[in-house]
């Protein structure tokens, strides 16, 4: 069974048409994350919703890798997510390190004499 874009749809749809209970299906992602020995920083394993979050990011990423305006890329996002407004997809997005970074380089080609080394003279 195909998911539905529906709202009346069921978020885990089984092959006979019915539910699975989200209580199962966390219990079942839980056991293999920690299988596999995935956990976060704080120590706990990801959420299923975490995929979510980490598809947006890397999704967005790519578009703007292949070239495309991320002003236009957004709102492709965002209806690809369901979501009715950029508002609600910009809460998945955050900044990555590889992005920070990428960012850096772009920028000091054109900022980097703006704020000079500061030098200690009170040895």
């Amino acid at each position: 069974m195909a998911f539905s874009s529906s709202y009346d749809a069921y978020y885990y749809p089984t092959r006979n048409g019915n539910q699975y209970n989200s209580t199962s299906v966390y219990c079942q992602f839980r056991k293999f994350m920690i299988l596999a020995g995935i956990f976060r920083e704080n120590g706990t394993t990801p959420r299923v919703h975490d995929i979510r979050h980490t598809f947006a990011v890397h999704a967005l990423e790519k578009m703007i890798d292949e070239g495309r305006d991320i002003y236009c890329a957004l709102p492709v996002l965002s209806t690809y997510l369901g979501h009715r407004g950029l508002e609600s997809t910009e809460k998945y997005l955050r900044l990555t390190i590889d992005a920070h970074d990428s960012i850096i380089s772009t920028m000091n080609k054109y900022y980097n004499d703006t704020y000079p080394e500061v030098v200690n003279y009170e040895e």
